[in-house]
C-alpha cells in the first residue's frame, strides 16, 4: 500500500513536506540535515485514505513507510544538491500540486446532495426538459432525391427493395427464435441428450448494418454504422426531419419502420435503445447531486476570478492569435516514446 509510487504518489512527498518545522514528539528517524519524527508521520498517515491507512496495521508497514520517508529525504537532498529545484519540469510539476493544494485549501466541504430542496430539483427538471425526455437510439438507411427529382421514384424502389431484404431477415430470426418440436423417442441408452439449436448466425442488426454499408447515401451517418446517435424526438426532428422522428418513435426496441418517405428522400429507420421518459421522482437523486456539484464548482470558479481580478490580468489577444507553431511531428514509434513528456495532471497531492 504506503510505496510512496505506487499508492500514495508524489503526495507523499509533498504532504511530508508540508510538516515539516511542525514536528515533535519521539525522533522515529535522522540523518544529514533531516529528523522525522513521530507526530510528522502520524500527521502524514491521518491525511490518506482510511484503506491506506488500514494497511499500516500489517506488521512491518510503519517501518517500511519511514524506511521510505528516510528515502525521499536523503534523495530529495542529493536532488537539490545537483540543481534540481531549477528543473523546468519540476517547476511545472510543482506548480500544478501547489495549485492543486490551493484547490484543496479554499474549497469548502462538498454539498450534502440530501440538503438540496425539493423547489430547487423541480426547478432543474423544468429547466433542463432534454435531460429527462425519452431518447431513442436509432440507424438509418438514406436514399437521397429531391422531390422534383427524375430519380426519385428509382430511389424509392431502390429503399423498398432493402426493407424487403430486412423483413427477410425478420422472419429468419423469428423462425430460428421458435422452440424446435420435442422428440418423442426416447434417447437410447448411454447416449447424450440432443444439443438445442444453435442460434441464427442471420440477424437482423447484421443485416441493417450490412445494409447502411453497401446502400445507404447518408455518409454523414454512414461512417458510424447508420447511427442518428440517442436522441429525443425535438432533436431529430432538427437533425433530419419530422417524418424521421415520428418513425423512430414509433418503433419498439429492436424495431425496423416501414419506407419514411421525405422531402430529402427515403429512409428506414431501425430503434436499436429507448430509453423511456424519467419521471421527477426517478430524477430527483440525479439531480440533487448535479445541483451539489454545480455548486461547490462554483465556490471555485467565484475564487479563481477573485484571484485573476486582483492581479489586474490583461490579454494581448491580437498577440495570442498571431502566434505560429511549427508543424507538428508524427508520433514517434517504439519504446521510450513520448517518455519525456509532461502528464496531463500531477499526481493528487493526498487529502487535505
Amino acid at each position: 500500500m504506503l510505496r510512496r509510487t505506487a499508492a500514495l504518489g508524489l503526495g507523499l512527498a509533498f504532504a511530508l513536506a508540508g510538516c515539516k518545522g511542525k514536528g515533535s514528539g519521539p525522533v522515529l528517524a535522522k540523518g544529514e540535515g533531516f529528523e522525522i519524527t513521530a507526530d510528522e508521520v502520524r500527521t502524514l498517515v491521518e491525511s490518506q485514505m482510511p484503506f491506506q491507512r488500514k494497511q499500516l496495521e500489517q506488521p512491518g508497514r510503519k517501518t517500511a513507510l519511514v524506511q521510505q520517508l528516510v528515502k525521499d529525504e536523503v534523495l530529495f537532498a542529493r536532488a537539490k544538491e545537483e540543481g534540481l529545484l531549477e528543473d523546468p519540469q519540476v517547476k511545472r510539476v510543482l506548480r500544478t500540486v501547489m495549485v492543486q493544494r490551493l484547490k484543496a485549501k479554499h474549497q469548502p466541504a462538498p454539498t450534502d446532495p440530501t440538503t438540496i430542496s425539493a423547489e430547487e430539483v423541480a426547478k432543474y427538471y423544468a429547466e433542463h426538459p432534454a435531460d429527462f425526455e425519452k431518447r431513442v437510439g436509432a440507424t438509418v438507411i438514406a436514399f437521397f432525391a429531391a422531390p422534383d427529382s427524375p430519380q426519385r421514384a428509382e430511389k424509392r424502389a431502390a429503399a423498398e427493395r432493402a426493407l424487403a431484404q430486412l423483413r427477410d431477415a425478420e422472419r429468419k430470426a423469428a423462425t430460428a427464435a421458435d422452440p424446435q418440436p420435442a422428440s418423442t423417442r426416447a434417447a437410447r441408452p448411454g447416449t447424450a441428450p440432443a444439443s438445442p439449436p444453435a442460434p441464427p448466425s442471420h440477424t437482423v442488426a447484421t443485416a441493417f448494418t450490412k445494409l447502411v454499408a453497401e446502400v445507404s447515401e447518408d455518409d454523414a451517418t454512414k461512417r458510424f454504422g447508420g447511427s442518428l446517435g440517442f436522441k429525443t424526438r425535438k432533436e431529430l426532428e432538427q437533425s433530419h426531419s419530422p417524418e424521421v422522428a415520428a418513425a423512430v418513435f414509433s418503433l419498439a426496441q429492436g424495431g425496423i419502420s416501414d419506407v419514411v418517405e421525405t422531402p430529402r428522400g427515403f429512409f428506414i429507420v431501425r430503434a436499436n435503445a429507448v430509453r423511456e421518459q424519467t419521471s421527477l421522482d426517478q430524477a430527483r437523486p440525479h439531480i440533487q447531486v448535479r445541483i451539489a456539484r454545480t455548486r461547490d464548482e462554483q465556490v471555485w470558479t467565484d475564487y479563481v476570478k477573485k484571484v485573476q481580478d486582483e492581479a489586474d490580468v490583461k490579454l494581448d489577444e491580437a498577440a495570442i492569435e498571431a502566434l505560429t507553431f511549427a508543424p507538428a511531428q508524427p508520433a514517434m514509434a517504439g519504446p521510450g516514446a513520448g517518455a519525456d513528456r509532461l502528464p496531463a495532471e500531477a499526481p493528487p497531492a493526498g487529502n487535505k
